[in-house]
């Protein structure tokens, strides 16, 4: 999608050219593809925000919320991401986290013996 605003800016600035031939053009384009990389998040913070969307899921949810309100082109794409690695290893750290408990409190769940069953089978 922002490729397609680019297109648009470059058919104006040459319809500008067309009316008025004293206008540098060339200028003008190489100034608007220089601001288009600007409005861009730098490829370091999106990085580091997928790292720690998935080392520390709740702490993804930051990035989330930053880059939703952010004025950047790619934000929005950029929080759902941050968005699905947050959840994905939420949900994984849950099912992880159930399984480790129930193979620590004796293996099957919902079984439990009464204290007088444990000293009926020592006995």
């Amino acid at each position: 999608m922002p490729e397609s605003k680019l297109e648009e800016q470059f058919k104006q600035l040459q319809e500008l050219a067309k009316k008025d031939k004293s206008i540098d053009v060339a200028g003008l384009m190489v100034k608007a593809l220089e601001t288009h990389n600007d409005n861009f998040i730098p490829i370091k913070e999106k990085r580091w925000a997928y790292i720690v969307s998935i080392a520390v899921p709740l702490a993804g949810f930051y990035y989330v919320i930053k880059y939703f309100t952010s004025d950047k082109e790619d934000g929005l794409q950029n929080a759902m991401i941050c968005t699905i690695l947050s959840c994905f290893c939420l949900i994984i750290t849950w099912i992880v986290s159930g399984t480790l408990s129930a193979g620590l409190s004796g293996g099957v769940p919902g079984q439990t013996a009464s204290p007088q069953e444990v000293l009926d089978l020592i006995q």
